[in-house]
Order: C-alpha cells, then structure tokens, then sequence
C-alpha cells in the first residue's frame, strides 16, 4: 500500500502556493505533473483507487523517479507498507 502527505507539516494553503510555484515553473515533467494530478484527484476523493502504474502508462522505476522528485521539491511525501507484514502491539 502507498501513503502519501501533501502538507509535509504545512497548512494546505501554504503548500499549495508552493505547488502552484512550483508547477508554474516548468522543473516538473510530465509524468510528474500526471502523478501530482493523479495525487490530487485521490485527495479529493479519498475513497478512490487507483493503479497509478496504469494510470499514467509508466514503469515502477519512472513512478518511483517521479515520487523522488516531488519529494525533492516538497509537494508530497510518500511511503510504501507492505500489506502482508503484521504488526504486533507489545
């Protein structure tokens, strides 16, 4: 399973001015721009799956490129849990 954080200890407001800066500026691909559409479509509704290898036609390695460098320009924030590993309360 993949999570994600938009905010990144931010409100909403300043992180989407700094979205905003940052698409505007051009430093985004397209796959990054498709991922950060994709991304935000999940934020809206959150209720929705989806298989964003399908999604934007790209490989795990382009997809994992792409959250790297969101990340770098501090649009989100992403991890990956393994579904199967269980957790235990001590």
């Amino acid at each position: 399973m993949l999570y994600f954080d938009f905010a990144m200890g931010r409100e909403f407001d300043e992180w989407f001015n700094h979205m905003k800066k940052v698409v505007l500026s051009g430093k985004l691909t397209s796959i990054e721009r498709d991922l950060l559409e994709q991304l935000l479509e999940v934020l809206v509704s959150p209720n929705k799956k989806i298989n964003l290898l399908d999604e934007l036609g790209i490989s795990i390695d382009d997809l994992d490129l792409a959250f790297a460098r969101l990340e770098y320009y501090g649009l989100v924030k992403y991890w990956v849990e393994d579904e199967t590993e269980k957790k235990v309360d001590v």
